[in-house]
């Protein structure tokens, strides 16, 4: 109990530090052209093997994570993504970039299987552990946005001073979060009282071919629930508009001459927006209910869609509505990360968790390197307001038809449910 009660307390600490690269976003695309010379295409080029590179890494990081725990990964991880941050800045060539990109992938893909399970099991069972994760959780998210804003106007000017220090703070901050690691206990070490065999001796016994078996039947489960296929759609849909908004935003910026100094302070607004936002995560769910992730999804949608439209019309006062609106990028942003992981956490169990999110981030990889391509096609043949008008109407499409799938299979009294949709059964 109070190992647990440990990883509570720090776990809102660590995701300040880990939960996204801090002072990296807001001069990356500058160190890489103006430093070390890279063209915007091979920039680009690079996202898209991020994204590809993620989608190969999945299985191999479910068997480290079972086999050395949770802590340990989380530990690799960290340090692997430093690793990454430092490669960039020794890179001078492309390959050097990919190579940083892959290490980077394989330290994001151990944080993102191991964090929110982590958390989850360490809390009690009890009537209210869904609501206790979703606060902690909130708590760190928060506290992650109002970092990124801070740390995203030093950044700014500490790149005027010398381009490398944000990136040596940025690796500084990966430290403090692999340091805080250690500090864990490990769930994984922790026997379960409804199992003979703990994890941890359990895959040395079967082997890795029945290890490789248990988790086919895993994703078989994961697949077969219409629940989590249906939360599983929307999340990597919602992820690819969220995914795509932010660069969009940024050329829309750009296309209307905003000067490159004021990219930083317009990035910590928006930052302290979605830490607010990511506190009211409770109320969001509260208010909206079973209608809250159309709520959110409606609004991205409405939000391309007037963005275009006050781009092309591009009088005096478009920067400043185009900002305004914006905004609702954030709103949203912020309570949605955690509110879908505890939607996701709902009815699973410590074995089927990480299995959970490991399907989530394949899914991810494949849809949005897709949306990425796409995209890249429609603002090579049309200016940023028009693409944000064309791909607004296209999500809004997709999500009507998602929303509509989602109706009978999300959202339900725990009774309504087929036990196929919720309960995981460990086939041998």
């Amino acid at each position: 109990m109070f190992k647990s009660k440990t990883n509570m307390k720090l776990f809102p600490i660590y995701k300040m530090f880990s939960w996204d690269l801090l002072f990296y976003y807001s001069i990356s695309f500058l160190f890489l052209t103006q430093v070390k010379n890279f063209s915007a295409g091979e920039v680009v080029s690079a996202d898209s093997f991020y994204i590809f590179f993620k989608m190969f890494v999945q299985f191999i990081c479910i068997i480290l994570i079972d086999k050395l725990g949770k802590k340990n990964c989380l530990i690799a991880g960290n340090i692997l993504v430093a690793l990454s941050v430092y490669i960039i800045i020794i890179a001078n060539s492309f390959s050097h970039i990919l190579i940083s990109f892959f290490v980077m992938a394989l330290g994001y893909s151990f944080k993102e299987l191991c964090e929110s399970s982590l958390l989850y099991n360490s809390i009690p069972t009890c009537e209210k552990k869904r609501n206790i994760f979703a606060r902690i959780d909130a708590k760190g998210s928060s506290l992650w946005y109002i970092a990124d804003g801070l740390t995203s106007i030093i950044a700014g000017f500490s790149y005027v001073i010398n381009p490398f220090l944000p990136m040596y703070f940025c690796i500084g901050c990966s430290i403090i979060s692999a340091i805080i690691c250690f500090n864990f206990d490990d769930d994984n070490n922790v026997s379960d009282s409804n199992s003979n065999l703990d994890t941890d001796n359990e895959y040395s016994i079967i082997g890795i071919k029945e290890y490789i078996k248990d988790i086919r039947y895993s994703f078989k489960f994961i697949f077969k629930s219409r629940r989590l296929r249906a939360l599983l759609i929307f999340s990597v849909l919602f992820y690819s508009i969220l995914n795509i908004s932010s660069t969009l935003r940024s050329s829309l910026l750009v296309d209307l001459n905003v000067p490159a100094q004021y990219f930083g302070i317009i990035a910590a607004i928006y930052q302290t927006i979605a830490s607010i936002s990511s506190r009211k995560q409770e109320w969001f769910h509260n208010h909206f209910r079973n209608k809250m992730l159309a709520f959110f999804s409606m609004s991205m949608c409405l939000l391309f869609i007037s963005a275009g439209i006050v781009g092309l019309i591009g009088n005096s006062s478009s920067i400043f509505i185009i900002l305004i609106l914006y905004s609702i990028h954030y709103i949203c942003k912020g309570p949605y990360h955690t509110l879908m992981d505890k939607y996701l956490n709902s009815f699973s169990t410590k074995e089927i968790s990480s299995k959970i999110f490991s399907a989530r981030s394949l899914l991810i990889s494949i849809f949005s390197t897709i949306i990425l391509q796409i995209a890249s096609f429609i603002l090579d043949h049309f200016s940023t307001s028009s693409s944000l008008i064309i791909l607004g109407l296209t999500f809004f499409v997709a999500f009507i038809l998602v929303l509509q799938y989602m109706k009978t299979r999300v959202g339900l009294k725990p009774e309504e449910y087929k036990k196929s949709d919720i309960e995981y059964v460990k086939v041998k």
